[in-house]
Parts: C-alpha cells; sequence; structure tokens
C-alpha cells in the first residue's frame, strides 16, 4: 500500500519555486495523503494530477482535479492532501510574484 507524489515545478524560471521551497511543499502535501478505506479495500489505484495557486503568504487557492484518476475518491483525496497541507511557508526571501501555480501528481497504488 502506497501513496506516491510526483512534483512539477513550473517551467517559468520567475514563477518557480527554489529547490528547497519546491521540497517543503512536497513533503507537507506528501504528510497529507491518505489512501481512501473505501478504495483500498476495492483495490483501486489510480493517479490524480492537481493544480493549486500558492499565494505568496502561504495560503492555497483554486485547488482543482487537472486529470482525474478516473475514480472521485482517490481524486478528492489528493485535492484534500493539497488542501490540508496549507497553510504552507510563505514565499521566501527573493521569490517572485504573488502567486505561483503548481501541479502535483498523487498516486495511489497497492503493493
Amino acid at each position: 500500500l502506497s501513496s506516491l507524489l510526483v512534483g512539477q515545478a513550473p517551467l517559468d524560471a520567475q514563477a518557480a519555486p527554489s529547490p528547497a521551497y519546491w521540497s517543503e511543499i512536497q513533503k507537507r502535501i506528501k504528510r497529507q495523503q491518505r489512501y481512501p478505506k473505501f478504495a483500498r479495500e476495492r483495490g483501486v489505484e489510480g493517479a490524480a494530477t492537481i493544480r493549486f495557486t500558492l499565494l505568496r503568504n502561504g495560503s492555497v487557492a483554486d485547488v482543482t482535479v487537472a486529470e482525474s484518476s478516473g475514480h472521485s475518491r482517490l481524486d478528492s483525496a489528493a485535492r484534500r492532501s493539497v488542501s490540508e497541507a496549507a497553510p504552507f511557508p510563505p514565499f521566501p526571501t527573493g521569490q517572485h510574484g504573488d502567486s505561483m501555480s503548481l501541479t502535483v501528481t498523487i498516486i495511489f497504488e497497492l503493493q
């Protein structure tokens, strides 16, 4: 049983988080990941890609499913992982912009 997190930083270097900040974002999301009991008991697996906006103060907005796992419970659990990980630390010194659009893929896989 595992739930993995695959992160994707923005391609635009101006909007991309520093490697250390990106690592912290991913770590916090990973800590909130929960494999839904209903899905686990029925052998449901999948990957949901979640897009969200991270604001300068560390709060999140617009947490949406960019690519469905094909299972609503996995999609909901993936969205919850991001929402419940907030607030994140505020942007580090030198981070440009007031917000950044980020994407993570959360993989639910039984082992």
